[in-house]
């Protein structure tokens, strides 16, 4: 199975718990190695 299925369109995931102080690009550098 590819990991990114463009059939979906757009895929939203909840992260919570975060501190008010994380920004975006920290989620996108953490994230990254996962998808698009």
């Amino acid at each position: 199975m590819p990991r990114y299925d463009d059939r979906h369109g757009n895929t939203r995931l909840y992260v919570g718990h975060l501190s008010s102080r994380t920004r975006s690009r920290d989620l996108e550098h953490i994230f990254s190695r996962y998808g698009r």
